[in-house]
């Protein structure tokens, strides 16, 4: 193996390295595929020593992990001519690779993200497996992933908008499973309640024991994920879980985001959505918005606290996401889907208001 990680942290852990290896690409083409794994991942965060073990916890110093670091190649041999499962680590920065095509395809513990805009298509089944969703990951930025079957085990899916573009997945089936996680995150969009990110299953999605569908609406432009499925069910301690994933909170003594976002330049209002938010005056507080029948926007976010005058600010709220699912057949609900709002951070910021949540389904059992 070749390896260039970053180290864990008892808060933050530290980013990958960078691993680049240069070869004759039809020389390679002609000799056999080496074995070799190559590994520049990320280190993880969250209150550990330097043996991995857990140290207390504290409340005021939440884990942040390292992001991956890259691997360069000329080509993407070391991919496209393997035949066992994907075990690298790295953004893939090989020239040229912007797709590919695959019968069946299996990462296991690894953790690789393509170039933004790449087009993967899977035909049978598509798993991405590994023993820590923080770790193990597949990402495909502001891309399309098509596939038969779709099956995350312990590990996470991370589909993240780039700018404009809406990255999407479209399966035959889709299982989020063991302790596994799916983070779909909207572009923006020319009006809110169109998607900015989509997701059609067209037969079964389940969500498994302690594995969590995250839909993240974007920060500014409050567009959110949409969920087009057959049947969903949503097995006990797991769900849907887009809290405080909507408009991003004020900066500093800045209004927060949204059509009822907080307002002050010291005293931070709460976010509005089908609640107004608090505030020290009315001025202050995020008005209501949006359709108590059909709704379709991100809870707007609190105002950030402090004064011009002062070294010490803070920052609102974030406002919760936007759970939109449409099912063509029933909806069981064994576990939770959450949209609450986030909490003001320091001095005087103003709390994001809870988001939406918006089922359409045939039946509806839990």
């Amino acid at each position: 193996s070749i390896q260039a990680s970053g180290g864990p942290g008892g808060n933050a852990g530290g980013g990958g390295g960078r691993i680049a290896v240069v070869y004759d690409k039809a020389a390679h083409q002609a000799a056999p595929l080496p074995t070799t794994v190559f590994t520049a991942a990320g280190g993880k965060g969250g209150n550990i020593d330097q043996n991995g073990d857990k140290l207390p916890d504290w409340e005021f110093l939440p884990y942040t992990d390292g992001d991956i670091g890259t691997l360069y190649f000329p080509d993407s041999q070391f991919l496209t001519r393997q035949t066992g499962p994907i075990t690298h680590a790295g953004q893939w920065m090989a020239p040229d690779f912007t797709a590919w095509s695959r019968d069946a395809l299996t990462f296991n513990n690894a953790w690789l993200r393509f170039a933004s805009g790449f087009q993967l298509d899977v035909s049978n089944t598509l798993i991405v497996q590994g023993t820590d969703n923080r770790l193990h990951k597949l990402e495909v930025p502001s891309g399309d992933v098509s596939c038969g079957a779709a099956v995350v085990n312990k590990a996470s899916l991370v589909m993240k908008a780039d700018g404009a573009v809406a990255p999407s997945l479209v399966c035959s089936s889709f299982d989020v499973t063991n302790a596994a996680a799916f983070h779909v995150y909207a572009s923006a969009t020319a009006a809110p309640e169109t998607p900015g990110a989509r997701v059609e299953v067209a037969n079964a999605m389940t969500v498994g024991a302690a594995s969590w569908v995250h839909p993240v609406s974007n920060p500014t432009n409050g567009a959110s994920p949409e969920f087009l499925v057959g049947k969903l069910d949503v097995l006990a301690g797991s769900g849907f879980d887009a809290s405080f994933r909507g408009y991003r909170g004020g900066l500093l003594v800045s209004n927060g985001y949204g059509p009822g976002m907080g307002k002050g330049t010291g005293s931070g209002g709460g976010g509005g959505h089908g609640g107004s938010g608090g505030g020290f005056t009315a001025l202050l507080c995020g008005i209501t918005n949006d359709h108590s029948y059909a709704p379709i926007f991100a809870g707007s976010s609190g105002a950030g606290g402090g004064r011009f005058d002062m070294a010490y600010h803070s920052t609102g709220g974030w406002g919760g996401g936007e759970v939109r699912i449409r099912a063509s057949g029933d909806v069981n609900l064994a576990g939770s889907l959450l949209a609450n709002g986030g909490t003001g951070w320091g001095w005087n910021a103003g709390g994001g208001a809870g988001g939406a949540i918006w089922v359409e389904c045939r039946k509806f059992a839990g």
